[in-house]
């Protein structure tokens, strides 16, 4: 995972999104909007336990729109900003209200506000058993400008079980 040059490495990477207000209606102060099933990222796949790694988030400064749903705008930095995210694992919130902006990695230099940031991934441990449907990102103010998408990087492997 580390890497004694510096930097970070992985082995398997999977870009998922979660479209916000994908009926053009936005969700309320605080709504939850779940990930979906994620079939490349279940624990036990073909023989394997896949462990997941680290998380990212992609902002509007690395995608303008969307690769996985063609035209959907991506989540400004306001957006990340007015996000918490929560991964059910083992069937508990064991990874809960993590403000979205400590996920994201890239920043650009657009000459505008402060954009949160951070310089190291979210890294996580022996991370297996994720219950995607159960997992989600809650708003906290109602977004303004729907749809758009939460971008997330996840990095994981897989070991022989």
């Amino acid at each position: 995972m580390n890497n004694p040059y510096g930097g970070f490495q992985t082995s398997h990477f999977e870009l998922i999104e979660i479209i916000v207000g994908a009926n053009g209606i936005a969700p309320g102060a605080n709504a939850t909007i779940p990930f979906k099933n994620q079939d490349q990222l279940q624990t036990y796949l073909g023989g394997k336990t896949v462990y997941i790694k680290a998380v990212e988030t992609y902002s509007d400064q690395v995608f303008a729109t969307s690769p996985i749903s063609s035209g959907v705008a991506v989540a400004t930095v306001a957006d990340m900003a007015n996000a918490a995210v929560t991964f059910t694992i083992k069937g508990k919130k064991l990874i809960d209200g993590v403000p979205m902006s400590r996920f994201n990695l890239m920043w650009a230099d657009t000459g505008a506000a402060f954009v949160p940031y951070t310089f190291n991934p979210f890294c996580l441990r022996d991370v297996f058993e994720v219950d995607w449907t159960k997992s989600f990102v809650q708003v906290i103010a109602a977004p303004v400008a729907v749809p758009f998408s939460y971008l997330f990087g996840i990095h994981y492997s897989d070991q022989p079980n």
